[in-house]
Order: C-alpha cells, then structure tokens, then sequence
C-alpha cells in the first residue's frame, strides 16, 4: 500500500471534538484508553491505561492487525510515532494525578539511533508542553524481534535517561522471554494474557506463574497480568501478590468516536 503522507508526524494530526487524531490516507487513527488497576485497590481508579489505537477507514472499524501488516516497512516508524503522539496528547482527557500512560513500542522499527535519540528529545519536549511527567511514561515493548539489538539498547537506553520508563509486554510469547528482559532491565514486565490463561489450567503452571511473578518482584519488576477475563482469574493474581491487572473483567478500551 503507497500513500502520500507528510515528513512530520505533527502535519498528519488534526483534533476532533476535544480529541487527537492522525491520518494516513484513507484511515483515521484515534486513542483508545484501557484500564490498569492493582489489585491492592480494586476500588479506587485505574494505576495507568494502556494507549490502544482504533482504526477507521470512510467511517467503519479496520483491524489494527490488518492495518499494520499493510503499512509498508519505510512507513513503520512513521506509524509508530503517531500512535504515541495521539496518545500522549489524548492522555489528559483520562488521566488522574499519579496515573501511568502505557504505549507499544516496536524494536523491528528501531535501525538508527540518531533518528530515535531526536524523535525521543522532540516527544519529551511535547510531554512536558501538554503537561505529562516523562516518569509518568512507560514504553511496552512488544514481543517482535529486533533488527539490531545494539542499536536497539542504545534506544532504550535514550528512553531511561529521559526518566521514561520500560515494560516487557506480553511476557512468555515469542521474544518477550527472560532473555529479553535481562538485557533491557524493564521497571514493568506485563504477563501475556492467553499465556497466563494457559498456565492457569494446570497445578504445575499454577506453580510457574507463582515463582515467575514472585521472581520479577525479587529483583523489583513491577508486573501486571494481561488478559484477566474472570473472577476466578483475577483471585489467583491477588493472592499471588501485589500485580497490576488489565482486561475486560476491569474495564474494556475507551476513546473517541470516528465521525
């Protein structure tokens, strides 16, 4: 798929309503927010949202899947930057003192350092004009592989020394293993949510959740269990320790609506 789309991620934004939103070609990206709660206070309001991206094209839902897999490869980072930049500037519409903003982040994406060290300076310099702590960041990173793994340390390393912090999303898939995490040395790592259900199933991976999560809490690593989808899920995370939790049990995406 060619389209035509401006250098600066800015010149593809516009508002809609109170809310911002990009344009590539025929789509139009908008934030979706989800809920994060600790299980320490389940009735208080969320620790942080993840900022989800919805998709439309001429006004009906697109699959974000089938949206990236058509996104040719030069325009990836150009995506990727516009999925944070809308968050970011959305995130005041949810946002309560002391919340985190989750957000993806694709190591495929990542093959020159200079270019990202500026992108990271430009969207910090953005964070703090809308009012968003950096320390109130947290970058996920997805369970893709990476094209250079030096070059894509050395982009982590940009994101901390700006306070921002590093989540390993989706925990037990793929890429998203111990390895990874020992090499980034993440402030959060999320446990995929298909992978803790699966685990859930028998006593043995009952057991290896337990010492998994109380393993990361051991060396400091905050973790929050995806894909919590019943009660009897979300027991088990609360008696285990003190996780974050995200799903559709907690709160489904919010965000605004595509005219």
């Amino acid at each position: 798929m060619r389209v035509s789309r401006p250098r600066f991620v800015d010149d593809a934004l516009f508002y809609h309503d109170e809310w911002r939103t990009g344009r590539y070609g025929q789509f139009q990206l908008n934030s979706a927010f989800q809920p994060i709660y600790c299980v320490s206070d389940l009735n208080g309001p969320p620790c942080g949202h993840e900022g989800l991206v919805r998709i439309f094209t001429q006004g009906d839902l697109f699959s974000p899947l089938d949206f990236f897999a058509i996104v040719p490869p030069e325009d990836r980072f150009f995506i990727e930057w516009m999925c944070r930049a809308i968050h970011i500037s959305n995130f005041h519409l949810v946002k309560q003192p002391g919340q985190l903003l989750f957000v993806n982040l694709d190591p495929a994406t990542y093959v020159d350092v200079k270019q990202a060290e500026y992108e990271v300076g430009f969207m910090v310099e953005r964070m703090r004009e809308l009012g968003v702590n950096p320390a109130e960041f947290v970058c996920e990173v997805i369970e893709e592989q990476t094209q250079d793994d030096q070059v894509f340390a050395d982009v982590i390393d940009c994101f901390k020394s700006y306070g921002i912090k590093v989540a390993v999303d989706d925990f037990g898939v793929r890429f998203s293993d111990q390895k990874r995490v020992a090499r980034l040395r993440p402030d959060v790592v999320k446990i995929d949510g298909a992978w803790f259900r699966e685990l859930l199933g028998t006593a043995k991976g009952k057991q290896q959740l337990i010492s998994t999560i109380h393993g990361f809490g051991d060396n400091d690593i905050r973790v929050i269990v995806e894909g919590v989808e019943t009660q009897a899920q979300l027991d088990f995370v609360s008696e285990v320790g003190d996780c974050g939790v995200q799903g559709f049990l907690l709160g489904r995406p919010e965000g605004a609506i595509c005219y």
